[in-house]
């Protein structure tokens, strides 16, 4: 993949190929006449507005603005140098994120980039160990071992979807959830500081006035079996939405998605011609940045929503941290979701963790309690340069809505925290994950036994 200069300052930077945020054997092209990155990174973090170059990718025709400061903070580390054509050369301790593989590996072509996947519900004693042995006082930690998964079936034994779910503890509410396509959801108790010491719960069911009323138990208990007298039911809409990172680092998924959407949309259609599918799209950056986010609602023209996609570009983005929180908020509570018998499913797309620093900002935990109480499923899917804290993060939103942590993946490898796991290409990953939920819908299968 090849880039154009657009525009000519101090030094001009090239995104790496795939997913920027590594440099694997180096790819950061400018022209400045060479130095050590040791001083750039001093002197340029210290400006007070960043210096934009707009680069031209000649494959693809897409204009990436990126900042110097950008530059000096993700792609220029500490311990490299580079020539007088600006490009980086990786010493040791230097590179852009320990472990992130060469994005120039991944996929088969212009349009192919690889994955996987990984699902910590089936997978929860690995999850336990990685989370209970990361450390860091920024991010939202709660105790994760006594989960409780509610799963809700009629006469029939076939899932209810879509019941409402509330769990009082001595008389107050203190959860709210609506079941998934395998009418499914978890319960934490230990996530809510006024029920950490509670040892049962009185659990309301609820799906178009049919209800049930039962007291359960946490002890011992991981499965919470809840019958319902309600019909079979029947899936009518799939709600899907991408939160897309549309900072300077994220060129290339930006590119890819505008090229693959299509054939995405054109598959999950093909599964069932009675189920409306309807496109959502919540683009974010940074405070400071041209905007933080810009939402699109959904529609149901493919080619309508296309045209959006197509329009988006990637630009700004002058530290490492982004925007989530917002964009998770707007997401989850800006879009015209559906009710009923629906499917609702948001793609978090993105190669940095939120802000945790920001005053008056919504609160990434929330907002996925939020999604869980209006039966949207989280899928986080990693781009390259995700470091571990936004792994941690990411995983909690997927391990909360019973989703799963989606990753890009390179020859088969993964900085991330997973098991053995398929390499896939990310778009069929995608496609068989909507059309898992929309077979799943009202059946009798379930997740966990």
């Amino acid at each position: 993949m090849k880039y154009t200069r657009k525009s000519i300052g101090v030094v001009a930077v090239m995104l790496c190929m795939m997913v920027t945020g590594c440099l694997g054997g180096g790819g950061i092209t400018g022209g400045g006449g060479g130095g050590s990155c040791d001083e750039d990174v001093e002197s340029y973090m210290e400006l007070s507005d960043p210096i934009d170059y707009i680069l031209e990718d000649e494959t693809t025709g897409l204009d990436v603005e990126v900042s110097y400061r950008e530059w000096g903070k993700v792609y220029c580390d500490k311990g490299d140098s580079y020539d007088d054509e600006g490009v980086v050369y990786d010493t040791p301790g230097g590179g852009a994120y320990e472990g992130s593989p060469d994005p120039s590996d991944s996929g088969d072509g212009a349009g192919s980039l690889k994955g996987g996947e990984w699902n910590d519900h089936e997978n929860f004693e690995e999850y336990l160990e990685w989370a209970n042995n990361y450390s860091d006082d920024t991010v939202h930690k709660f105790e994760a071992e006594n989960r409780i998964i509610i799963q809700v079936k009629n006469r029939n034994g076939n899932s209810i979807p879509n019941a409402d779910i509330v769990i009082f503890d001595d008389g107050s509410v203190q959860y709210i959830a609506k079941s998934d396509s395998r009418g499914e959801a978890v319960f934490f108790p230990q996530l809510l500081t006024n029920t950490r010491d509670s040892v049962s719960f009185n659990i309301e069911v609820d799906k178009n006035g049919v209800r049930t009323d039962s007291s359960r138990s946490v002890s011992g208990a991981d499965v919470w079996e809840i019958g319902l007298d309600a019909e079979d039911s029947k899936l009518e809409v799939v709600d899907i939405a991408f939160l897309l990172d549309t900072t300077g680092s994220m060129a290339d998924e930006i590119a890819r998605i505008q090229t693959t959407l299509k054939s995405i949309v054109d598959k999950v259609s093909d599964a069932d011609q009675n189920i409306q599918i309807r496109l959502g799209l919540v683009v974010y950056r940074d405070r400071g940045d041209e905007y933080i986010t810009e939402t699109y609602d959904f529609v149901t023209d493919v080619d309508e929503f296309q045209s959006v996609i197509d329009d988006v570009q990637a630009g700004g983005g002058a530290d490492y941290e982004e925007s989530v929180n917002e964009g998770l908020h707007v997401a989850v509570s800006q879009l015209d979701w559906s009710q009923g018998e629906a499917i609702r499913m948001l793609f978090l797309i993105a190669d940095a963790p939120p802000h945790l620093d920001y005053e008056q900002d919504f609160e990434y935990l929330a907002e996925t309690v939020l999604a869980l109480r209006r039966g949207i499923k989280i899928y986080p899917v990693a781009a390259s340069g995700l470091d571990e804290k936004g792994e941690f993060i990411f995983r909690q939103m997927s391990l909360m809505t019973m989703s799963k942590f989606v990753f890009i993946s390179y020859d088969g490898t993964t900085p991330h925290h997973v098991g053995e796991y398929q390499e896939n290409n990310l778009d069929d990953i995608i496609v068989d994950t909507i059309t898992d939920e929309i077979d799943s819908y009202g059946s009798s299968s379930v997740s966990m036994q």
